[in-house]
């Protein structure tokens, strides 16, 4: 949803029933998906490679292809 300009999100926790409301400026929200997004494909590199040495230790065989969603 924009409002004038803005971004609003809306965020919840079922378990502790918090909702939290926030009107964001548009380069704002812009920048936290962004930072969201290298954040994850830092994290899916690390395990990658995490994840192929294990594999290679393991198997004795290079693994191929890694695929995160």
């Amino acid at each position: 949803m924009q409002v004038l300009g803005k971004c609003l999100i809306f965020a919840c926790s079922e378990s502790d029933a918090i909702f939290i409301w926030m009107i964001l400026e548009r380069e704002e929200a812009l920048a936290r998906v962004n930072a969201a997004k290298k954040r994850k494909r830092e994290i899916a590199a690390e395990l990658e490679k995490e994840m192929k040495t294990q594999y290679e230790k393991e198997t004795g065989k290079k693994a191929n292809y890694f695929f995160v969603l």
